[in-house]
């Protein structure tokens, strides 16, 4: 199973589960939210209420949101999946690795609760990063066709309330 993740500055949350193999793959589940429908009933310490989302997403921008697509895709898969987050943002895979150090303090919470939450679930997760924003004219690349659709979610998520 692929996992794309998209988030975006304004707030706007996609994730598209995407299952199938190496010539065929399905969408499975289209998921499109906003950062305050994922984090406000999570009880992540500084996302507890609206206007910490907010305030945290005026700081944090798109980078808020990213994570909490790969927060949502960690809890949409069945326990015990074998999963490949996609994501376009290149500090998911990295803070998830331990490539990147966390500076901020809500990054630094999200990824340890998103590590906490692989382990529990016993997800078995690897990570492509996926450049956004790419065409593909050339030829097919459902990694591109399937970044573009999770972007579209997270677009309709930011005009969600």
């Amino acid at each position: 199973m692929h996992a794309f993740t998209d988030g975006n500055a304004a707030g706007g949350v996609g994730l598209l589960l995407v299952h199938g193999g190496r010539d065929v793959r399905v969408a499975e589940r289209e998921i499109s939210m906003n950062v305050k429908q994922v984090f406000v009933d999570t009880a992540f310490p500084g996302l507890d209420s609206e206007v910490a989302v907010v305030a945290a997403l005026g700081k944090l921008h798109n980078v808020l949101a990213e994570l909490a697509a790969l927060y949502l895709a960690l809890v949409a898969v069945p326990a015990g999946a074998e999963l490949t987050v996609v994501h376009d943002y290149e500090g998911v895979g990295a803070w998830m690795q331990g490539r990147w150090k966390t500076k901020d303090r809500i990054v630094a919470m999200i990824i340890d609760h998103c590590q906490r939450v692989t382990e529990i679930r016993q997800l078995r997760v690897a990570y492509r990063h996926q450049r956004g924003h790419q065409s593909s004219w050339a030829g097919r690349d459902d990694f591109v066709h399937w970044n573009g659709r999770a972007d579209k979610l997270a677009t309709q998520g930011s005009k969600s309330r």
